[in-house]
Parts: C-alpha cells; structure tokens; sequence
C-alpha cells in the first residue's frame, strides 16, 4: 500500500505548515529537505533548505496522471525523492520520528506495525493516525 511506504518513509513530516517547516529546516545545513502535507487539500509539498540559507517550498499536487511537480508527472513521493536530488539540491533528508513508531514495533504492539482496530467487515475502517482522524473506504 502506497501510503503506508510513505509514511515509513523518514523524509516525510505529514501535517506540517510552511512556518514550522521553516524553522525546522533553519537548524540544519543547506540542500536539507523534507516533504509533507500542503495547506492544500489533496497535495504535498516539498520543502527544501537552499544554498543561500533561502526556504523553497514546491506544491505537488495529485492528478488523475499522478503527483505533478512543476510540469512533470511521477508515480509517488519517493519516486520525486529518489530521481529529482540533482534538480532540487535534494542531499540532505531531516528526519521525523512522528511516524516511525508504527513501523518499529514500539508503542506497546508487540509485533509492531499499525493495528486499525476500528476496521468493520463492511469495509469502512475509522481511526486516529498521527494526530488525524483517517477514513480509509476498502473495496
């Protein structure tokens, strides 16, 4: 399931505003990024500390042909991560321990991992995720 690479992945902070990715990224060194949520709904951002100590922030929006970045189209966040550190100086990834937790088996799990103890057979599953109220319709 995409979404739950993504989370595992540590580059990206999910619910985080442009000020608090700011002063984040203002502690580390130059070509430090991470993505996250955009104050736009249904997009991403990235997030990248420049050369000049300058902030950049890139909106990546989802379309029907995938996650659109300045013009071009790519499958997944870690498709952007992984083919675009020329272009955006993408050298350094900043951590966040917010998602980690679930992948750890940490938490008081047991095997780890993410149990949704609010899934229903009728295929509606509702839960707190991260601090988010999640709906996730399964098919």
């Amino acid at each position: 399931m995409q979404i739950t690479f993504t989370l595992s992945q540590p580059w990206f902070h999910g619910p985080l505003n442009t000020e608090e990715a700011q002063k984040l990224l203002s502690s580390y060194d130059p070509s430090s990024y991470l993505f996250r949520f955009s104050s736009r709904a249904g997009c991403f951002a990235l997030s990248v500390k420049k050369e000049d100590d300058t902030m950049a922030h890139y909106l990546i929006s989802r379309t029907p042909r995938g996650l659109e970045l300045e013009g071009v189209y790519y499958d997944s966040l870690e498709e952007i991560e992984s083919t675009q550190t020329t272009r955006y100086h993408l050298r350094n990834p900043v951590a966040s321990p917010r998602y980690q937790w679930i992948f750890s088996g940490a938490g008081g799990m047991g095997g780890g991992g993410y149990v949704n103890e609010g899934y229903v057979n009728r295929g509606a599953a509702s839960s707190t995720f991260g601090g988010m109220d999640v709906q996730d319709e399964r098919e």
